[in-house]
């Protein structure tokens, strides 16, 4: 288990560099946000407009095309001597919205990591012959991007039929043919720093990130390593969950229904017995033009997804690079019932060059009990 992520002797003293355009510049603030893997990793950031390098003034960032930024932080040997080399590259992305306020003297930019170059650019190429990993791997070289990928086996046309490959051909985005795929694959597909990373969804180890809580024996409030923490429940995702996905296939003419049902209590599943806290929850979706087969295995995903959402952790704490959006959380000492792994949904690391650092955590996941799926 990683208890305490940072070495005592810096844990106190998070150091941060900015770049844009390759070059380094003041910041007065910035926020990181590491999405989930479906969504792109955001940034937001204000900055002087006085006392940066040469020509990065007012004019620069009022007549860039493209303006990019990466974000460096972590813990220096040297809290008061430190480069680049001694910190982590947080992010790497495209500034998109842009504000300066020449009479405060502030810079406001925000933007989104380089999965925005597969967000925003529509498909047009079949690839049925290909594999997931050979597929991503030719779409980051189509956008110029560094990446990490593990190799899959399995041809994509066995996930599709032609149909479905012409319906993303004309219609989606390569970002929604990557994260179909990550789907299928059971992979996670994300940005780390410049590099896009398609690779295996991460097994429980002993690797987990513990969050430890503890009760003081006077009866004070928990503590732990955390400055605060919550747990959550929706108990409409801890009923039995049902998903309906209702489809017209173009082809054939026929409408069908495809129902998938998930029992969170295993002992409820075995027993055949009644829920003893109501209704199974509906979820009723249309899907046009999907085989049986595809509105079968999307409505497998789609139940998975949801049932994950029954319990919720949030904590903050101080700054740390050790939790990823990769990472396994594991809860301990907050309560027999909560006590289990959750999964990081975002991580937002927020930090002011005048001191003060710090981490926001919301994760969630299923509670303990099997979840059984029923087609």
């Amino acid at each position: 288990m990683i208890n305490n992520p940072n070495p005592a002797s810096s844990v106190n003293a998070p150091r941060g560099i900015v770049h844009i355009n390759g070059k380094k510049v003041l910041w007065d603030q910035f926020e990181v946000i590491n999405q989930n893997y479906y969504q792109a990793d955001t940034f937001q950031m204000q900055l002087p407009l006085l006392g940066q390098p040469n020509g990065v003034d007012l004019d620069y960032w009022l007549s860039q095309s493209i303006i990019l930024v990466e974000i460096f932080a972590g813990f220096p040997k040297n809290p008061n001597s430190y480069s680049e080399s001694d910190l982590d590259s947080i992010f790497f992305g495209t500034v998109e919205p842009l504000e300066t306020q020449k009479i405060s003297g502030i810079v406001s930019i925000s933007g989104r990591d380089l999965i925005s170059k597969f967000i925003d650019n529509k498909i047009y190429e079949k690839y049925p012959n290909n594999t997931s990993s050979q597929i991503v791997e030719k779409l980051c070289t189509k956008e110029g991007l560094k990446f990490n990928v593990v190799p899959t086996t399995t041809p994509v046309g066995q996930y599709y039929n032609i149909d479905y490959v012409q319906n993303l051909n004309s219609t989606s985005t390569e970002w929604d043919l990557i994260t179909y795929l990550a789907q299928k694959e059971n992979y996670l597909a994300y940005m780390k720093g410049q590099v896009f990373n398609f690779v295996p969804i991460p097994i429980q180890t002993a690797d987990a990130y513990l969050l430890n809580c503890f009760t003081p024996p006077d009866g004070s409030p928990i503590k732990g390593n955390f400055t605060d923490i919550k747990v959550s429940r929706d108990l409409t995702r801890s009923r039995d969950i049902i998903v309906e996905v209702k489809t017209f296939n173009m082809r054939t003419g026929h409408p069908q229904t495809i129902t998938v049902k998930a029992t969170p209590n295993k002992s409820t599943y075995i027993k055949g017995m009644a829920q003893p806290i109501g209704e199974a929850q509906v979820f009723s979706y249309v899907k046009t033009n999907y085989t049986p087969e595809q509105a079968l295995a999307w409505a497998q995903q789609q139940i998975l997804a949801l049932s994950s959402q029954e319990r919720l952790l949030w904590f903050t704490d101080d700054y740390n690079n050790t939790l990823q959006k990769n990472s396994i959380i594991q809860l301990k000492g907050y309560s027999p019932s909560a006590d289990q792994t959750y999964y990081p949904s975002s991580i937002t690391r927020s930090m002011h060059f005048d001191g003060g650092a710090s981490i926001e955590v919301n994760a969630k996941n299923h509670s303990p009990n099997t979840v059984k799926i029923v087609a």
